[in-house]
C-alpha cells in the first residue's frame, strides 16, 4: 500500500516591483523532488506576479523529477502573470513501473508564457496526465509544448489543454506522443480545445501521434470556435442576462479543468478570475461627413467595469486636422452585444480639448427626456455588390403592387437578413416593434420604438447592426430617399411621437395646435430631415410635396398624419411626421420636434 506524505510540497513565488523602476528577474528556479517507492506526493506550485503592467518580470522555473515504482504524484500549478511578464516553464519527468502522475495547470498569460513539458514512461503500467487551462488577452502569447514518450508497454497518457483567448492574443499547442516499438498495449489521448472570444484571437494547434507499435489505442484532436450564438440566445430567452449567460458558457468550458485542482480555496479563486474576465466593447460613433454622417466603429478590450472614454484619429473621419487629430469618444449608451462583442457602446464625439464637437448632433438632443416617446419607421433597400437593389440584377422588375408585405421568392428579396437583424436588435435591448417588406422589390422597413434621446441612440445602433449583418451576406444597405427614379416609392423614416399630454389629456384642439406649430417651421424641418428629400417628397407615392405643408386624419399624402387611433381614443395618442427621409439623423429629428412643440 502506498504511503501518503503528511504535507504537500509547496513552492510559492510572489513577485512585485510596484515601487521599483527596474525589471525584476526570478530565474534559475530548479527543483528536484524525488518521490520514493510506494508514496503519494502532492506538489503545489503557485506563481503570482503583482508587478505593475509598465515593468517586466522574467520567471524560469525548472522541475525535474523521477517517480519511483508504485508511487503517485499529484502536481498542481497556478500562474497569475501581469501583462508584461515573461514566464518560461520546463518540466522533465521520468516514471518507473506502476507509477502515476497527474499534473494540472492554470495560467493567465503574461506577455509571453511557455510551458515545455516532457515525460518518459520507462516502467510498465505507468500513467501520466497533463491537463491545463490558460487565458490570454490583448497581444499576449501562450505556448504549450507537451510531449510524452511511451518506451515500454501497458502505459497510458492523456494530454488535454483548453484555451480562452480574447483581444489579439495568440496561442500555440504542440503536442506529441511517441509510442516506441516495444510499447504494446499503449493508451494515449490528446485534445486541444480553444474558445475564441474575439475575431482577432488566433490559435495554432498541432497534436501529433508517432506510433511504431501495432497494438495500441490512441487518438488526437483539436478544436477552435467562437461563442455559440444559439446557446447564448437560448440562455437569454430563459431570462438570463447576456453577461451572466456569457460567464456561464465560459465557466462551463473551463470547469472540467478547474475541478481537477480539488482544493476548494484554489477552485474558488480560479472561478473568480473567470468571472472577472475581460470585456470586448464595440464603440460606435458618427463621423463628420456631410450632408449626413456615416457610422464608424472600433473594438476595445478592457477589464474596466464601465466603458471608458477613448480617443481616435479625427483626421480620418472629417473631424480634425492631421496636426491636431485626436478626438474623444464619450460613451452615452451601452447595449448588450448580440454578436461577438460583450457590449455595443454608442458614443458622442468631443474635441481633444473635451468640448462638444461640431459634428455632435446628439448634444443638442440630450435634453429630450423620457416623457417624449418616438417610433421611427426606417425604410431601406438591400443592394448587391454593384449597388442594384436585390431582385433588380436582371433589369427593372414588374411594377410595384405585389411586393408590399409580400410572400414568395418572386415578391420578396432579403427576408432572412431582415429577420436576423430583428433578432440581433431584440438581443441588444432595442425595441423593434415590427418589420415588413415594402412597396418596391428589395425594399424593407422596421419600426423602432424608444423614449427620450435613447430613441435616437437606438435607431442609430439598429442601423449599425443592419449594416454589419448585411456584411455577413455580402449585401449592401441603401438608405437614400430615392434610390430608383420613376414610378417607385422612395424610402422614408416616418417619425411617430407623443408626450404625456398627448397620450392622456389630449384634445382635437391640442393636436391641431401642434400641427400648426410644426407647419410654421416647415422649412426648418426640411433642412433637418435628410438630404435629397426633394426627390422623394413629390406629392406622389404617399407623400406631400416638399414645398407644401398639410395635416389630416388618416391622410398618408399629408406632411403630418393624425392616426385614426388617436381620434377614436378621444384624441389621446400620437402624431406621425411623414416628412423625414430614410437617411435623416434621428437626433436632429427629435431636437426639431421637441424644440418646436415646447415653445
Amino acid at each position: 500500500m502506498a504511503k501518503r506524505l503528511g504535507l504537500p510540497i509547496k513552492h510559492f513565488i510572489a513577485s512585485t516591483n510596484i515601487n521599483d523602476t527596474v525589471p525584476n528577474y526570478l530565474a534559475n528556479g530548479v527543483y528536484h523532488p524525488k518521490p520514493s517507492k510506494n508514496t503519494i506526493s502532492n506538489i503545489n506550485e503557485i506563481y503570482i506576479d503583482l508587478s505593475s503592467d509598465e515593468l517586466q518580470n522574467l520567471t524560469i522555473p525548472v522541475l525535474e523529477y523521477l517517480i519511483d515504482n508504485s508511487s503517485e504524484v499529484n502536481h498542481r500549478r497556478v500562474q497569475l502573470s501581469s501583462e508584461n511578464s515573461y514566464f518560461f516553464n520546463f518540466d522533465r519527468i521520468l516514471q518507473k513501473e506502476n507509477s502515476k502522475l497527474t499534473s494540472v495547470s492554470f495560467s493567465t498569460s503574461g506577455k509571453l508564457s511557455r510551458y515545455d513539458i516532457h515525460s518518459d514512461l520507462i516502467g510498465i503500467n505507468s500513467e501520466c496526465t497533463f491537463h491545463g487551462l490558460y487565458i490570454t488577452d490583448k497581444d499576449q502569447h501562450q505556448e504549450n509544448e507537451i510531449s510524452t514518450t511511451h518506451t515500454v508497454g501497458k502505459c497510458s497518457s492523456d494530454q488535454m489543454f483548453k484555451g480562452i483567448l480574447a483581444g489579439k492574443s495568440r496561442a500555440v499547442f504542440s503536442g506529441k506522443v511517441l509510442v516506441k516499438k516495444d510499447a504494446q498495449k499503449t493508451k494515449a489521448f490528446q485534445k486541444d480545445l480553444n474558445f475564441l472570444l474575439s475575431r482577432d484571437a488566433e490559435v495554432d494547434t498541432k497534436p501529433s501521434l508517432e506510433i511504431y507499435a501495432d497494438d495500441v489505442e490512441c487518438s488526437h484532436g483539436a478544436t477552435a470556435g467562437n461563442m455559440d450564438k444559439n446557446m447564448l440566445f437560448y440562455l437569454q430567452s430563459r431570462g438570463i442576462d447576456k453577461d451572466e449567460a456569457t460567464s456561464m458558457l465560459i465557466r462551463g468550458f473551463a470547469q472540467e479543468i478547474i475541478d481537477e485542482f480539488e482544493d476548494e480555496n484554489i477552485i474558488n479563486a480560479l472561478e473568480e478570475i473567470l468571472k472577472n474576465k475581460i470585456n470586448i466593447l464595440e464603440y460606435i460613433w458618427l463621423d463628420g461627413y456631410q450632408p449626413e454622417p456615416s457610422l464608424r466603429s472600433k473594438i476595445k478590450v478592457t477589464k474596466d467595469e464601465t466603458p471608458p472614454n477613448w480617443s481616435f484619429d479625427g483626421s480620418s473621419t472629417q473631424q480634425a486636422e492631421g496636426s491636431s487629430s485626436d478626438c474623444v469618444l464619450v460613451p452615452v449608451q451601452t447595449y448588450e452585444g448580440p454578436q461577438f462583442a460583450d457590449n455595443l457602446v454608442m458614443c458622442e464625439v468631443q474635441t481633444g480639448e473635451h468640448q462638444t464637437h461640431p459634428s455632435n448632433t446628439r448634444a443638442a438632443a440630450s435634453t429630450v427626456d423620457e416623457e417624449w416617446w418616438f417610433g421611427f419607421e426606417q425604410e431601406y433597400f438591400f443592394t448587391d455588390k454593384n449597388g442594384e437593389p436585390l431582385g433588380w440584377e436582371d433589369g427593372t422588375p414588374r411594377p410595384q403592387g405585389d411586393y408590399y408585405c409580400g410572400v414568395g421568392s418572386s415578391n420578396v428579396q432579403g427576408r432572412e437578413i431582415s429577420e436576423v437583424h430583428l433578432e440581433a436588435c431584440l438581443a441588444a435591448g432595442i425595441e423593434i416593434t415590427g418589420t415588413n417588406a415594402e412597396v418596391a422589390l428589395g425594399q424593407w422597413e422596421y419600426q423602432c420604438f424608444g423614449k427620450g434621446v435613447k430613441a435616437a441612440d437606438d435607431l442609430w445602433v439598429s442601423r449599425y447592426l443592419l449594416y454589419k449583418i448585411a456584411e455577413d451576406y455580402g449585401v449592401g444597405v441603401n438608405i437614400h430617399p430615392k434610390p430608383k427614379s420613376g414610378d417607385w416609392n422612395g424610402s422614408g423614416m416616418h417619425a411617430n411621437f407623443s408626450n404625456e399630454e398627448m397620450r392622456v389629456n389630449g384634445s382635437e384642439k391640442l393636436f391641431n395646435s401642434f400641427c400648426d406649430k410644426l407647419g410654421e417651421v416647415h422649412k426648418d424641418a426640411i433642412d433637418a430631415y435628410g438630404s435629397d428629400n426633394d426627390k422623394r417628397l413629390t406629392g406622389l407615392h404617399e407623400t406631400q410635396s416638399i414645398d407644401k405643408f398639410s395635416y389630416g386624419v388618416s391622410d398618408r399624402g399629408a406632411s403630418i398624419r393624425i392616426p385614426i387611433y388617436t381620434v377614436e381614443n378621444n384624441w389621446n395618442g400620437y402624431l406621425e411626421d411623414r416628412r423625414p427621409a430614410s437617411n435623416a439623423d434621428p437626433y436632429r429629428i427629435i431636437s426639431h420636434l421637441v424644440d418646436t412643440l415646447v415653445k
